[in-house]
């Protein structure tokens, strides 16, 4: 009876205690792996979604604007920042920031993804993010240059750049082809020009709009008008003073700008009226406030052009459009 106690009070052996502890490492290591797996997961989510929210702003931004948004990341109160991502720091669950460029139309937004964990888990997670992404690969190297970093294979153990873009919304393109901007002008006037999206350039139109016929200087003798017409003047993109028109008063485009305009960096055309009565061409058309000589209609809007700035859309006439 003893020894059949006794052997009933033995506790585990130590084969059953190290059978156990090697099945609950393995279930802590499934663990760990599995709770790693989605930290990841939620961390490529959360990247993609960052990323496709920036992109989406930076449409709006140029569908309003006419240009891609640049310097933001500086803060300072970025406009892009304030108004389209809501003012605030933008990194990835990494703690890595967002770089971005320009070129040819075309937004770049890059990111970049660590190594952590094995040497190849950055270019596993940079590859998985790029795939949930439009237009995206992943490349070594990042937006920090005028061109956009070209696609390539990462290095294992060093971090993997996410690499995605955005083009010029089609919608605006076509919107950009239409009418600018119209207004009334005297002759002589400045015509700011428009802002066009990359690839396009500005191009006017000229048609008057009301002739009278006058000559005489401070007098209000009127003659019957033989002929009229209108046109512009200067270079698309010319920072010099667009050249005067040949009959009356010209302004000052580049020292003074015109109202309602409280300030322009761009270029202006000037618009012109030719008049010409039975005496001769209307030279002073300083009478123009006072006898109403004539108003200019004048229509800017934006046109295809090729690298040199030369417009490719196909057109019958060459007058009448300057650019």
């Amino acid at each position: 009876m003893i020894n059949s106690f006794q052997r009933q009070k033995k506790g585990f052996t130590l084969v059953e205690m190290l059978l156990v502890l090697v099945i609950m490492s393995i279930i802590l290591s499934m663990l760990i792996g599995y709770t790693q797996q989605k930290m990841d997961q939620l961390r490529r989510d959360r990247t993609s979604l960052m990323m496709q929210q920036i992109l989406n702003a930076a449409l709006s931004y140029y569908v309003n604007n006419g240009k891609w948004p640049a310097n933001h990341w500086n803060g300072g109160g970025d406009p892009f920042v304030v108004n389209y991502l809501g003012n605030r720091t933008w990194k990835n669950p990494w703690g890595g920031t967002f770089d971005d460029l320009s070129a040819n139309g075309i937004f770049y937004l890059c990111t970049a993804i660590p190594s952590t964990g094995s040497s190849t888990t950055a270019i596993a997670n940079a590859a998985i993010i790029a795939g949930s992404l439009p237009n995206a690969y992943t490349s070594s190297n990042n937006c920090s240059g005028v061109q956009p970093p070209a696609a390539n294979n990462c290095s294992a153990g060093q971090p993997c750049y996410v690499v995605s873009a955005v083009q010029i919304p089609g919608q605006n393109l076509n919107n950009a082809r239409s009418v600018n901007f119209a207004d009334l002008y005297n002759s002589g006037a400045c015509v700011p020009q428009p802002t066009c999206p990359t690839g396009m350039v500005g191009a006017v139109f000229t048609v008057p709009a009301a002739v009278s016929g006058v000559n005489d200087t401070g007098s209000l003798n009127t003659y019957p008008v033989s002929s009229f017409t209108s046109y512009a003047t200067g270079a698309w993109g010319s920072t010099l003073e667009p050249p005067i028109c040949n009959e009356g008063a010209n302004e000052a485009c580049l020292s003074a700008v015109p109202p309602p305009l409280t300030s322009f960096n761009g270029t202006f055309w000037r618009a012109c009226l030719s008049v010409t009565t039975e005496k001769g061409v209307v030279n002073n058309m300083a009478q123009k406030d006072t006898v109403n000589v004539g108003k200019i209609l004048v229509i800017t809007r934006c046109v295809p052009a090729d690298t040199s700035g030369l417009i490719t859309e196909p057109r019958g006439g060459d007058i009448g459009i300057y650019y």
